[in-house]
């Protein structure tokens, strides 16, 4: 069993901890991950389940009952822990105990974490009007680019020879570079001083041991964009790519950088992160601000390896992946925008992805 599903698990006992009471807890179905659930909720939590729940097992184990035992039960009464982590099968037993017991409650261990949270209101409601997307008004088309799941970003498909990209977190993985060196000759001025060489070599690839920020620090091998552009004869340069996924040295870098420098790129991909975390609330402002000088969001996506946050059906991944684009170069139109798109993928694959609903007007 992976790792990953253990901590999923225990995560998503402790978040929902507080409706268990008065419920009666159903595992379903059991084999080896319903083993590892009932051990958390057991060992680790103190808890103690109903009914486990397996079509195939009941009848070589005189605790384990089918679902039609269940039938005749009010569905009101009823807490599911759906522990399937196959997406098919999840989603065909989901139906069936919608269809069934439609008054009983389902935790879904293939849902990504969603934490109900309170005095969270405003700071949602503002954050999702800095962030508000808008249709582009264009015949050209997004594609995803980069590895499966984690690792690949949606962009526009506009891009030609001749351009530059700056892509800054590189850890272990140059899908997104090799994809975009690959297909449009394009060179990649890669940047992250957390590694000491990267994982695979490109003749596009320009790869420096140095991280961004919003001024020079030499100490710490970071630079600022500034800097970077000019070493690379970019300063003059408007037509470039960028890709920053820099845990959060992203706030530093849009504050402390000029709109005239930000809007030297075309199209721009970022991963936000901790955004739900209201001390960061300021300068996750002013840094959104920053880019709506220039560039308009047109894509978000959650990241379901981390957690989301929710008040009054408003949902905010603490995580989010957002594609912005240079208002000089493109138009755009008020209207409903849902996401995920069906060119999304979910971030950890097994978990299915955040549904954000509309982030447009």
């Amino acid at each position: 069993m992976r790792m990953d599903f253990y901590s999923h698990y225990l995560q998503i006992i402790k978040e929902n901890i507080n409706r268990y009471s008065g419920k009666k807890l159903v595992i379903f179905p059991f084999g080896e991950q319903g083993m590892v659930f009932k051990n958390i909720l057991n060992s680790a939590y103190g808890i103690q389940e109903s009914y486990i729940i397996d079509n195939g097992l009941y009848k070589y184990n005189k605790d384990i009952l089918p679902f039609k035992a269940l039938e005749n039960m009010d569905g009101k009464n009823l807490l599911f822990f759906l522990v399937a982590t196959d997406k098919e099968l999840n989603c065909e037993l989901y139906n069936k105990i919608k269809t069934e017991l439609p008054d009983s409650e389902i935790i879904n261990v293939l849902e990504p974490l969603i934490i109900p949270v309170e005095n969270k209101e405003k700071w949602f409601k503002e954050f999702k009007a800095l962030l508000k997307v808008k249709r582009l008004v264009s015949d050209r088309e997004y594609i995803r680019i980069g590895r499966m799941n984690d690792g690949g970003y949606v962009m526009l498909d506009d891009f030609h020879a001749g351009m530059n990209a700056y892509s800054f977190g590189i850890c272990d993985d140059v899908s997104w570079d090799k994809e975009m060196a690959d297909r449009y000759e394009i060179n990649i001025f890669m940047y992250d001083h957390t590694i000491s060489k990267l994982p695979e070599y490109h003749k596009k690839f320009h790869y420096f041991k140095a991280g961004i920020s919003g001024k020079d620090d030499f100490a710490n091998q970071v630079f600022s964009m500034e800097t970077l552009l000019k070493n690379n004869g970019d300063a003059e340069n408007k037509n470039l790519i960028l890709k920053m996924d820099v845990e959060g040295a992203e706030y530093d870098f849009l504050e402390n950088t000029s709109s005239a420098i930000i809007n030297n790129f075309k199209q721009m991909v970022f991963e936000l992160h901790n955004i739900t975390k209201l001390e960061n609330r300021d300068k996750i402002k002013k840094a959104l601000e920053k880019l709506n000088e220039t560039h308009q969001a047109v894509w978000v996506h959650g990241n379901n390896c981390n957690y989301a946050e929710y008040e009054n059906d408003m949902i905010v991944p603490n995580t989010i992946e957002v594609l912005y684009l240079n208002k000089s170069y493109y138009s755009f139109e008020d209207g409903e925008v849902c996401f995920p798109w069906d060119i999304d993928q979910s971030n950890k694959y097994k978990l299915n992805d955040f549904s954000l609903g509309n982030w447009g007007k």
